[in-house]
């Protein structure tokens, strides 16, 4: 599990820090920028807190269990707010983080359809076997996959989200 610094001037108090704690890591350097990898799932969570703790500029990736599951409701009445379509979830015991309403064309107007995300961990429904929500006819699908990588919309950079990034925040224009 990788954790990127930011600085080389960083790297000396968190080596330092980690080692005092027992994290055991290892590191791997290239020109500019120093990766540590901790391969426990523990003592990696508790390194990241540690590193938002004292303000190191670093970024990271998302482990699987934090990861959310997304889906596209579709058929949705542009008229009914995303707040009914949560309680409607939440009515059919579906563990929703996230709903979004979709925009399209060259306005950027509210389409039929909506971005849910639903907790990995949760033991309710499966939102993909849903046929109604609030006693609408839906058809429920995975997001189509970008076939770019990630960017992250704090730093601008790519390969990772911003979820994970505690680097400076940059303007998408002049980065």
């Amino acid at each position: 599990l990788p954790i990127h610094l930011n600085r080389d001037q960083d790297y000396n108090l968190v080596v330092d820090i980690f080692k005092r704690l027992n994290i055991k890591f290892y590191v791997c350097r290239a020109v500019g920028k120093i990766k540590l990898s901790i391969k426990d799932e523990a003592q990696f969570r508790r390194a990241i807190q540690i590193l938002k703790d004292i303000s190191i500029e670093f970024f990271s990736y998302e482990l699987e269990a934090d990861k959310c599951t997304k889906a596209v409701i579709k058929g949705i009445p542009v008229e009914i707010s995303e707040r009914d379509i949560i309680y409607g979830l939440i009515e059919q015991n579906v563990d929703v983080l996230r709903v979004a309403r979709m925009r399209g064309g060259a306005d950027r107007h509210p389409i039929p359809l909506l971005l849910v995300e639903v907790s990995k961990l949760s033991y309710g429904t499966d939102i993909f076997k849903l046929k109604t929500v609030i006693g609408l006819s839906v058809k429920i699908e995975a997001p189509r996959k970008k076939k770019d990588s990630a960017q992250c919309y704090r730093c601008q950079k790519f390969g990772h989200n911003s979820r994970v990034c505690f680097l400076p925040a940059k303007c998408l224009k002049c980065a």
